[in-house]
């Protein structure tokens, strides 16, 4: 048994090397930003039907991908928002073409990577199987960042279009012409919203109400005091010219505020990150300089129970450190 074991070793670490390193590939993909000059002025009629058409589908696959693992879980209060169908329904929301397969495959090469390396660390103890539990909570970690990623994203892109639409009414001073003139620059998944409310406003709607649904689905305070003295604008014009473009770069601060945040917490982050490599090296040092303690440790039911609490505390604690880098302060909630 145990010759077959060390036999078996050097694959199954590869394996567990393999999907690591195709689960890191996955979290810190950088693809290059679409969204080019000469696709600005591309038809925006196809931006709508496609905007309308996804939507369509995704709530269409969302009822549809109701597993026995998303019933499992969803009976779960605390465990829900773990639920296949929910990680994947929220990743499209926030550009992440998440597939039921891609989900499934992420959370088989994390729990048989997580569970090889804990039967490893725990001195080939069974409680290594643990790891197939703790894949659960890696597709939500990958969405996080993702997440994270797209809030930066969407900052930048809300920006071009407040300082564009405030360069266009200082220049036209009608809300109509100023935002078909915006349209032409914004990025493309801000197009079917802006169609929306061109068509509000051709049809006599006032500026508050065209803009209202767009105002719940970027809720952000500056977003929504930009469109109410958008108004005030387009009816008095003059002085509240300036107050748009004022409002535009105060928004537009958020990306300076973020990074100097991020910059504020990296050191305490990566100090945090190598206290916890250090004690997740302890046992192998045990092992290697004291097998004698080490076998002592994890023959007891209440050694290596002991070091999984420990992790998990780190993890809960690093989790803590992290929602300290949000900015959602900004954000109405």
């Amino acid at each position: 048994m145990s010759g077959g074991f060390f036999f078996l070793a050097p694959i199954l670490l590869a394996v567990a090397a393999i999907s690591l390193f195709l689960l890191l590939s996955w979290l810190f993909d950088k693809r290059p930003q679409r969204y080019k000059a000469h696709m600005l002025f591309k038809e925006v009629d196809q931006s709508v039907q496609r905007g309308k058409k996804k939507e369509k589908q995704d709530n269409t696959q969302y009822e549809d991908n109701n597993s026995i693992f998303d019933l499992l879980l969803m009976n779960f209060k605390p465990l829900r928002k773990f639920s296949p169908a929910l990680i994947i329904h929220d990743a499209r929301k926030h550009e992440w073409d998440l597939t039921v397969g891609q989900y499934y495959l992420i959370y088989f090469m994390a729990s048989s990577s997580f569970s090889l390396l804990l039967y490893i660390y725990l001195n080939k103890n069974m409680l290594g199987l643990i790891g197939f539990v703790v894949g659960i909570f890696v597709p939500r970690i990958i969405l996080y960042y993702k997440k994270k990623r797209y809030a930066h994203l969407l900052n930048d892109r809300i920006a071009v279009y407040m300082k564009t639409m405030a360069n266009s009414m200082s220049v036209l001073g009608n809300v109509v012409d100023a935002l078909n003139e915006t349209i032409k620059l914004v990025h493309p998944s801000l197009k079917p919203d802006l169609l929306r409310v061109v068509s509000l406003l051709q049809s006599g709607k006032t500026v508050t109400y065209s803009y209202e649904e767009m105002c719940k689905k970027y809720d952000f305070n500056d977003f929504v005091f930009f469109h109410e003295m958008l108004e005030v604008a387009h009816d008095s014009g003059g002085e509240y010219m300036d107050i748009l473009m004022k409002i535009a770069e105060d928004f537009e601060q958020r990306k300076l505020l973020q990074a100097k945040l991020d910059t504020s917490m990296s050191q305490a982050k990566k100090a945090y990150i190598y206290n916890s490599i250090i004690f997740a090296g302890l046992p192998f040092i045990f092992y290697f300089f004291q097998r004698g303690a080490y076998n002592m440790l994890m023959e007891t039911i209440a050694g290596p129970i002991v070091i999984i609490m420990f992790a998990c505390i780190l993890l809960g604690v690093y989790y803590k450190v992290e929602t300290l880098t949000r900015m959602e302060s900004f954000k109405n909630q």
